[in-house]
Protein backbone atom coordinates (compact mmCIF):
# COMPACT_ATOMS: atom_id res chain seq x y z
CA UNK A 1 0.00 0.00 0.00
CA UNK A 2 1.39 3.34 -0.85
CA UNK A 3 0.44 6.28 1.51
CA UNK A 4 1.42 8.95 -1.22
CA UNK A 5 1.84 8.27 -5.09
CA UNK A 6 4.82 9.73 -6.66
CA UNK A 7 5.53 10.10 -10.10
CA UNK A 8 9.16 8.21 -11.08
CA UNK A 9 11.08 11.41 -11.08
CA UNK A 10 9.87 11.94 -6.72
CA UNK A 11 6.84 14.36 -7.22
CA UNK A 12 3.40 13.56 -5.37
CA UNK A 13 0.81 12.81 -7.54
CA UNK A 14 -1.93 11.43 -4.78
CA UNK A 15 -1.43 11.63 -0.91
CA UNK A 16 -3.45 9.21 0.63
CA UNK A 17 -3.82 5.53 0.53
CA UNK A 18 -3.37 3.72 -3.10
CA UNK A 19 -4.16 0.14 -1.91
CA UNK A 20 -5.85 -2.58 -3.92
CA UNK A 21 -9.11 -0.86 -4.65
CA UNK A 22 -7.87 2.15 -5.65
CA UNK A 23 -6.14 3.27 -9.10
CA UNK A 24 -4.94 6.20 -10.45
CA UNK A 25 -5.96 7.32 -14.60
CA UNK A 26 -3.41 10.03 -15.64
CA UNK A 27 -4.67 11.47 -18.78
CA UNK A 28 -6.61 15.11 -20.47
CA UNK A 29 -9.37 16.91 -21.70
CA UNK A 30 -9.42 16.28 -25.51
CA UNK A 31 -7.77 12.82 -25.35
CA UNK A 32 -9.38 10.09 -27.28
CA UNK A 33 -7.75 7.67 -25.98
CA UNK A 34 -8.22 8.81 -22.46
CA UNK A 35 -11.66 8.95 -23.09
CA UNK A 36 -11.96 4.99 -23.79
CA UNK A 37 -10.05 3.96 -21.28
CA UNK A 38 -11.81 5.90 -18.74
CA UNK A 39 -15.27 4.54 -20.33
CA UNK A 40 -13.35 0.96 -19.69
CA UNK A 41 -12.32 1.59 -15.76
CA UNK A 42 -16.45 2.48 -15.81
CA UNK A 43 -16.80 -1.43 -17.01
CA UNK A 44 -14.30 -2.70 -14.79
CA UNK A 45 -15.62 -0.85 -11.67
CA UNK A 46 -19.66 -2.63 -12.78
CA UNK A 47 -16.76 -6.17 -12.36
CA UNK A 48 -14.61 -5.44 -9.28
CA UNK A 49 -14.95 -3.00 -6.31
CA UNK A 50 -12.51 -1.00 -7.46
CA UNK A 51 -12.04 3.62 -7.27
CA UNK A 52 -11.12 5.17 -9.84
CA UNK A 53 -9.16 8.84 -9.42
CA UNK A 54 -8.63 10.52 -12.34
CA UNK A 55 -6.05 13.09 -12.97
CA UNK A 56 -5.83 15.51 -15.48
CA UNK A 57 -2.14 16.15 -16.33
CA UNK A 58 -2.42 19.50 -17.32
CA UNK A 59 -2.85 20.42 -13.83
CA UNK A 60 0.30 18.61 -12.71
CA UNK A 61 3.84 20.59 -12.63
CA UNK A 62 5.89 20.99 -16.06
CA UNK A 63 8.50 18.47 -15.16
CA UNK A 64 5.29 15.74 -14.48
CA UNK A 65 3.49 16.81 -17.40
CA UNK A 66 6.56 15.70 -19.66
CA UNK A 67 6.62 12.73 -18.14
CA UNK A 68 3.56 11.82 -18.88
CA UNK A 69 2.34 13.74 -21.94
CA UNK A 70 3.14 11.15 -24.71
CA UNK A 71 2.54 8.18 -22.54
CA UNK A 72 -1.33 8.82 -21.46
CA UNK A 73 -3.44 7.28 -20.70
CA UNK A 74 -1.32 6.10 -17.92
CA UNK A 75 -3.05 3.30 -15.15
CA UNK A 76 -1.34 3.42 -12.01
CA UNK A 77 -2.47 0.84 -9.38
CA UNK A 78 -0.59 0.54 -5.83
CA UNK A 79 1.96 -1.88 -7.12
CA UNK A 80 2.58 -0.61 -10.88
CA UNK A 81 1.89 1.43 -13.74
CA UNK A 82 0.58 0.62 -16.95
CA UNK A 83 0.94 2.57 -19.98
CA UNK A 84 -1.54 2.19 -22.91
CA UNK A 85 -2.39 0.44 -24.74
CA UNK A 86 -4.33 -2.16 -22.29
CA UNK A 87 -7.83 -3.46 -22.46
CA UNK A 88 -10.67 -4.81 -20.07
CA UNK A 89 -9.30 -8.50 -19.81
CA UNK A 90 -6.25 -6.80 -18.82
CA UNK A 91 -7.39 -4.59 -16.19
CA UNK A 92 -9.54 -7.57 -14.65
CA UNK A 93 -6.32 -10.01 -15.08
CA UNK A 94 -4.31 -7.10 -13.67
CA UNK A 95 -6.99 -6.13 -10.52
CA UNK A 96 -7.55 -10.16 -9.38
CA UNK A 97 -3.57 -10.72 -9.81
CA UNK A 98 -3.13 -8.08 -7.26
CA UNK A 99 -5.79 -9.50 -5.09
CA UNK A 100 -4.45 -13.02 -5.09
CA UNK A 101 -0.58 -11.02 -4.45
CA UNK A 102 -2.36 -8.79 -1.66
Amino acid sequence: MRDTLLSASGHRLVTGELDLGHWVILGTDCCTLCDVASSMLNSLQMARPVRITQIDIMELPPEIYTQYYFRIPVLITHTSELNWPFNLVELIGRYDGESLAW
